[in-house]
């Protein structure tokens, strides 16, 4: 005889317990196995029936650990993919269990990209290189559009906030590395002669910041004027 003597929900999946002669086991379920099967309450259950049950398993667990994987956080089907190939090598499993989740509505690309593109967009404020870049390691696909009074604010707001924090160069050197700063973000030399505005840029004194590197530069060169001369030139001071 083969019983099935209780049935727990827990989170996202069912503890099924059953009898069979004198050996009770546990098995932790996804609810579309326990639908398929039908076991909705406790039963008994013929021998047919619970091998069927116990041919199911492995790729029920497979299912349970891509509910799982989805639950920690939102993931694109490639990394779903790449996730469950440390479980099993079976592509078509694997793609049988990806229709699944997209069935149960906890896998979509286009949701998760549009969450990357407005988070980096509005947040991070990054350029559309990286948001590419970003898009292009998840696995998704990277056309997007990037509104102009967004990329022009956002430029702004960056060259605002690097000015600052960065009071110690001349303004020269300091227009050129914001614009340095810029395209490690993500921006494009297209985007930065576009909307790049250098009037954001200021130095709180520089004739005393001059002052203060050129003391710093005699003692480092030996009091050789043309030397230090040169020096100040390279760091974007004017003569």
């Amino acid at each position: 005889m083969i019983k099935i003597i209780s049935i727990k929900k827990d989170t996202k999946r069912y503890l099924v317990t059953t009898l069979c002669g004198n050996e009770i086991s546990h098995y932790k379920i996804s609810e579309d196995l326990l639908i398929e099967m039908r076991f909705l309450s406790p039963k008994e259950i013929t021998e047919s029936n619970y091998n069927l049950f116990l041919s199911r398993l492995p790729e029920d667990a497979i299912l349970l650990e891509g509910i799982k994987y989805l639950d920690k956080r939102i993931h694109s089907e490639k990394e779903v993919k790449e996730h469950l190939l440390n479980i099993t090598s079976s592509i078509p499993l694997i793609d049988k269990i990806i229709i699944k989740l997209k069935n149960k509505r906890l896998l979509n690309d286009e949701y998760y990209k549009d969450a990357i593109v407005n988070n980096m967009l509005n947040d991070r404020r990054d350029g559309k290189n990286l948001i590419i870049q970003k898009l292009k390691e998840k696995g998704l696909d990277t056309s997007f559009e990037y509104p102009k009074e967004v990329l022009r604010d956002n430029i702004k707001y960056l060259t605002i906030k690097f000015n600052e924090k960065e009071n110690k160069e001349p303004r020269k050197s300091k227009i050129e590395k914001c614009k340095f700063f810029l395209l490690r973000k993500g921006y494009t030399e297209f985007d930065i002669s576009e909307y790049f505005d250098s009037s954001l840029i200021t130095v709180l004194d520089e004739d005393k910041l001059k002052a203060l590197e050129y003391q710093k530069l005699m003692s480092k060169y030996d009091n050789d004027i043309e030397r230090v001369k040169i020096e100040l030139l390279k760091k974007g001071f004017k003569e």
